[in-house]
């Protein structure tokens, strides 16, 4: 077999390409892919070099990525231009209503949670059955970013993007050539195989970060990704395949990550972002369905609301009245279920003894957090001052245990 006959996948991308020519900014999904190389698994990288494995754009409306396989076991991975155009205005829409903290000047954002909300929703009422309309920069007016927002707005969006490359990876990886049982040209993945490939694209991103704030940067990405097609199939959008339905397989990456942290108090630390992004997306995709509903208030999602803005204020960021200010919400309007989960999560997370891991900084950190939890113990409104006293006094009895072993089970 010779190499041009192995690499009918780049030739049949080229032609794809050249029917209907791409933007001023050429193929952004190959720049994305040449981003994985080298590809960890031997055997994709071993593709990619032999040019029987390429990745690129493909300009269409159809908010897709999909996988091709040709007859010389060569491989490209398409993603469509609306979808690349669509994460990156989500993502700027996203942190133009977002306060980001970090090793840097504090990131005020021009808008209100209710104006991106209504932004998200102007965005995604941008679908129809046929696809997302066409120009689609063209329909939605953006805010001006400052150059820091503007630059984590692109890292985010190119963490969705990188997701779904390594996701369809997946379909390379587990792809076999159909056979006469298959009774269908091309043999599809099992949902299992969907959902491995989810969880290896997460896994992928969260190792290829630069340090924490990058990671959480990479999981917002991930969640964002997986967030928005399942607007979409909430508005009508049909995937094929195999594909389990996207909130199956968003509730599913939220299980692997956290099984893939050493701990919960890890999974925290790094998920604040994607559940503040997840949050506004969710709102905005049931208000583009005509309900008035917000997101159902779960105890993990109050958690890691709560957790984000007391480390503010344990690093001096936030005034202490911004906890209770931000929280009150939730507090008046949470099923009372969830708040009782709340409250033994709080008590796991916030000990009266500081727990010693491999993490010291960590550990300094997440004691000046619970120091903080602590000194609001009289501020809290009800129910919740009772609620976190009941499970305090639940997990540390007197005498007994001082702090709790919160591994994850595997």
């Amino acid at each position: 077999m010779t190499n041009v006959t192995r690499m009918l996948a780049g030739v049949n991308l080229a032609k794809l390409q050249r029917e209907v020519p791409l933007g001023p900014g050429g193929d952004r999904v190959a720049a994305l892919f040449a981003e994985l190389a080298p590809l960890e698994i031997p055997q994709l990288e071993a593709c990619r070099q032999a040019g029987s494995l390429v990745a690129g754009e493909v300009h269409r409306t159809i908010p897709n990525a999909k996988t091709f396989h040709y007859l010389d076991d060569s491989h490209a991975i398409v993603v469509y231009s609306s979808l690349v155009d669509f994460y990156g205005m989500a993502s700027k829409i996203l942190f133009g209503g977002a306060n980001v903290f970090g090793d840097h000047p504090p990131i005020k954002a021009p808008d209100s949670i209710d104006g991106t909300v209504g932004k998200l929703e102007a965005l995604f009422r941008c679908w129809t059955p046929k696809g997302l309309e066409d120009d689609l920069p063209s329909k939605i007016s953006l805010g001006t970013l400052t150059p820091e927002a503007a630059e984590l707005a692109g890292f985010q969006a190119a963490s969705s993007l990188l997701f779904l490359i390594a996701h369809e990876l997946g379909h390379v990886l587990y792809y076999r050539p159909p056979s006469e049982e298959d009774g269908r040209d091309e043999p599809l993945l099992t949902a299992e195989q969907e959902l491995l490939s989810d969880v290896s694209g997460m896994q992928l991103m969260v190792r290829s970060a630069q340090g924490t704030a990058d990671a959480r940067m990479r999981i917002g990405g991930v969640i964002a990704a997986m967030r928005v097609l399942a607007v979409f199939a909430a508005l009508g959008h049909v995937f094929g395949g195999n594909h389990p339905h996207p909130l199956t397989r968003l509730q599913h990456l939220w299980d692997s990550t956290l099984k893939f942290c050493k701990t919960e108090r890890d999974f925290y630390a790094l998920t604040p972002l994607a559940y503040a992004v997840d949050q506004k997306l969710e709102a905005a995709g049931l208000y583009a369905l005509g309900s008035k509903e917000r997101p159902v208030a779960t105890a993990d999602r109050m958690f890691s609301c709560l957790s984000a803005l007391i480390e503010n204020v344990a690093k001096g960021r936030e005034p202490i009245a911004k906890v209770l200010e931000v929280m009150r919400f939730d507090f008046e309007s949470a099923p009372r279920q969830n708040l009782e989960e709340l409250a033994q999560i709080a008590a796991r997370l916030f000990p009266p003894t500081p727990t010693q891991t491999e993490s010291p900084r960590q550990d300094e950190l997440w004691a000046a957090k619970a120091q903080v939890f602590r000194s609001l113990r009289d501020e809290w409104p009800e129910p919740m001052r009772t609620s976190f006293h009941n499970a305090y006094n639940t997990l540390y009895t007197t005498g007994g245990t001082t702090h709790v072993d919160h591994r994850v089970p595997q």
